[in-house]
């Protein structure tokens, strides 16, 4: 049997032209020949070509973090997020698709909306950015507006109370702990929710 080996020398190989094994209005499925400068290997990559997403930390005046709890067919479960989405063509940057995307999922709307960071959400097999915003402020100024295939639940919930949900797994979606990993990642919640006062009150 043929020994494989680590290396530690990598660098970028070359793809050939892919060919499309699947379309819909989500994603594209590609197959792409690919070739190691190193190895001379040659591999068929199966690539995901996703839109970018966006997900966004609403936070009420009074500190509370809006969230949705949604069905998701991946899982076969109900699971705990923030809002988030595509960035179509309604939308001329990511954080217009934040902003669309929170008001669109729970009916909450902010005149504030900060940047957070943004992550490669899986870059093994797909191609696209997914951008956390957090949103300042956010008070309800209508019924959700949602898509055929949505049906969710909006809940407040303390921003302290975060960190628990996220250590018992009530809240486990990648991104959703990716986008709390910016904004918590600052310092504890008390530090968090200390410069969040102090960033209102020099409004």
């Amino acid at each position: 049997m043929k020994e494989h080996r680590s290396t530690d020398i990598v660098a970028l190989w070359t793809m050939e032209e892919p060919r499309t094994l699947y379309s819909c209005p989500v994603l594209t499925l590609e197959k792409r020949p690919g070739h190691s400068p190193i190895s001379d290997k040659h591999v068929d990559f199966c690539i995901l070509r996703v839109p970018d997403w966006v997900n966004v930390i609403p936070i009420t005046p009074q500190g509370n973090v809006v969230l949705v709890r949604q069905f998701r067919a991946g899982t076969n479960e109900l699971s705990l997020e923030i809002p988030g989405g595509m960035v179509d063509h309604r939308d001329s940057n990511p954080g217009d698709a934040a902003a669309r995307e929170l008001i669109e999922e729970t009916g909450y709307a902010s005149e504030t909306v900060s940047f957070l960071g943004t992550v490669t959400p899986n870059p093994a097999l797909q191609d696209n950015l997914c951008h956390s915003y957090l949103a300042w402020d956010v008070t309800k100024v209508s019924q959700p507006n949602l898509d055929p295939g949505e049906e969710i639940q909006v809940t407040e919930v303390p921003l302290s109370q975060i960190p628990d949900l996220i250590r018992e797994g009530q809240i486990k979606h990648a991104l959703v702990l990716a986008a709390f990993a910016w904004l918590l990642g600052y310092g504890d919640v008390d530090t968090v929710l200390h410069r969040l006062a102090e960033i209102v009150d020099s409004r």
